[in-house]
């Protein structure tokens, strides 16, 4: 039997990102609270033998708490440290003018030779505070072009999780006013090369899924993530379950780090509302290692050789 893998993605980044708004003449420095509440996240992921890949950010990067767990995660082979770069909070500054879009700004809309600065300083500092080479990326915003691309692929990347299949990011602004988010509406939830690159992309698992409303004839459509919000564990549970059988070998799951502290993002507000996430989880990684699924980060999918799993 072909084995198969799940791969926990976490976005470490700073508290309520959700909140900030575009801002002239310094770069956004949010807080990082949440650090001290992944540890029990580990936990549980190590509980099922699974290794998460935190992708971090410059604010989470410079946090003491996920310092000393990053490196011990490191120490012990129990996960995987990758980037996760916010342009608007990483350095070195440069002040996109144009405010109009009024959203945080992507990547994207900075010049390429700023661009890479940024790139190349995130990656660097990951790599000199937890001594490991920085191989896995997710774009803030879920944002990703072909310059990021290229710019990965010149700093020795070797995989992309950016790319969420089905789902359209464009009606989401940036800073400046013609901005505008990726579109992966024609993407498919499947592991591939990336053109004239080293670059694997490993996108999220997302299937859209059609359900009859209730006592009508209508039928619903609506995408289903591996992304816990809540009130989702029936279709997350049917995610796994239509994945299996499937060509594609692994599942990817992600979260925010700021999802596990109570009112530092929109959706899990109060403790209780942490504890149903835990509960719900818990019996998420329960019943997809009951199906056989074996955990593993995001680099050692690719460099393992178990993408060309056949």
């Amino acid at each position: 039997m072909k084995n198969k893998y799940f791969i926990i993605t976490i976005d470490t980044e700073g508290d309520n990102i959700w909140k900030y708004k575009p801002q002239r003449k310094e770069l956004q420095n949010p807080q990082t609270q949440n650090a001290l509440y992944l540890d029990r996240f580990q936990q549980l992921c190590e509980k099922y033998h699974f290794y998460p890949t935190y992708f971090v950010n410059y604010e989470m990067a410079r946090n003491k708490a996920f310092i000393e767990l990053g490196r011990e995660i490191i120490a012990r082979d129990c996960g995987e440290i990758g980037m996760h770069m916010h342009a608007f909070s990483t350095p070195p500054f440069y002040e996109l003018s144009d405010l109009r879009g009024k959203g945080l700004a992507f990547a994207g809309e900075y010049p390429s030779n700023v661009l890479y600065r940024k790139m190349e300083y995130l990656t660097k500092t990951l790599q000199d505070i937890f001594q490991v080479e920085i191989c896995s990326h997710r774009g803030g915003r879920w944002y990703l072009d072909n310059r990021i691309l290229k710019i990965l692929d010149k700093l020795g990347y070797l995989v992309d999780c950016t790319v969420t299949p089905g789902i359209s990011w464009k009606s989401t602004k940036g800073q400046t006013g013609n901005s505008q988010g990726s579109n992966y509406c024609t993407y498919k939830s499947k592991v591939y090369k990336i053109k004239n690159t080293n670059l694997w992309e490993l996108p999220v698992t997302i299937r859209n899924r059609v359900k009859l409303v209730f006592n009508t004839k209508l039928f619903q459509t609506h995408e289903v993530w591996l992304r816990p919000n809540g009130v989702n564990l029936n279709d997350m549970i049917w995610l796994v379950n239509k994945s299996l059988g499937k060509s594609q070998n692994y599942l990817e799951f992600m979260i925010h780090s700021s999802e596990l502290m109570p009112g530092a993002n929109p959706t899990f507000k109060t403790k209780e509302d942490i504890e149903k996430l835990y509960q719900q989880m818990d019996y998420l990684f329960y019943y997809i290692r009951g199906k056989g699924y074996e955990g593993i980060t995001c680099s050692n999918y690719i460099t393992k050789g178990i993408v060309y799993d056949k």
